[in-house]
């Protein structure tokens, strides 16, 4: 019994079937790119994008209100061009703490034209913001043909120290007298005696800080003065 003969692959079948597996391994290839692509994906999400955040500006980068204090605007080492620019910053605030808390009495002047009177409350409120404390020097009898009288004497410190009700340090800035009688439309003695110390904070206040009241838009002249808040 014969043996069949060995059937060799000739070379042009041999490269034939070389090039037939390199096809199938690129279509096996190609087969798999998506999956690895996934993959890919899923181990390397798309990163969002950030935001734009703004951060808010620093007080002296959204304000050109130069870096002095505010009690500052009184001190005469410092330029009027840079006292006036804080001042203006003072004055706009007050104007809106005066109004909300009505402490604006309106009347006309001699023009008759409406304008804004501040009461002494107001005045408090505006030597408050720039750390001054008023100090009542005197109240005394003054003579008068009223049946009552007196004249009182009240003095502005700035950055006072009090100790034990005396005045300890501070630098003085302006002080005032007024007088009152029982001639106006105070008639009893104790009143009469405190609207003579009303009159003298509103007077010195008026002449220490008036030129800032008229930044805020109202009159240098204290309520207490004028007629209509009698």
């Amino acid at each position: 019994m014969g043996l069949e003969p060995t059937q060799n692959p000739t070379i042009q079948e041999t490269l034939e079937e070389m090039g037939e597996i390199e096809k199938e391994e690129e279509i096996i290839e190609l087969n798999d790119a998506p999956k690895r692509a996934k993959a890919e994906f899923i181990e390397e999400p798309i990163k969002k994008a950030e935001p734009n955040v703004v951060l808010p500006a620093t007080v002296e980068e959204s304000s050109s209100v130069p870096t002095i204090r505010e009690a500052d605007i009184l001190n005469p080492n410092y330029g009027m061009d840079v006292k006036i620019e804080v001042a203006t910053h003072v004055a706009n605030i007050l104007s809106n703490v005066l109004e909300k808390q009505d402490l604006v009495l309106y009347g006309l002047n001699k023009s008759n034209k409406e304008k804004g009177y501040v009461t002494v409350e107001g005045w408090n409120t505006l030597g408050t913001m720039l750390g001054i404390t008023p100090i009542t020097e005197c109240v005394v009898p003054f003579q008068t043909k009223a049946k009552y009288g007196y004249k009182a004497r009240v003095s502005l410190y700035q950055n006072a120290i009090i100790e034990n009700g005396k005045l300890v340090s501070g630098t003085l800035l302006a002080t005032a007298e007024a007088i009152a009688t029982s001639a106006g439309f105070q008639k009893n003695e104790p009143d009469v005696y405190s609207m003579a110390q009303t009159r003298a904070l509103g007077k010195v206040y008026r002449m220490a800080l008036s030129w800032i009241m008229k930044l805020a838009g109202f009159e240098p002249t204290p309520a207490e003065e004028m007629p209509s808040y009698q």
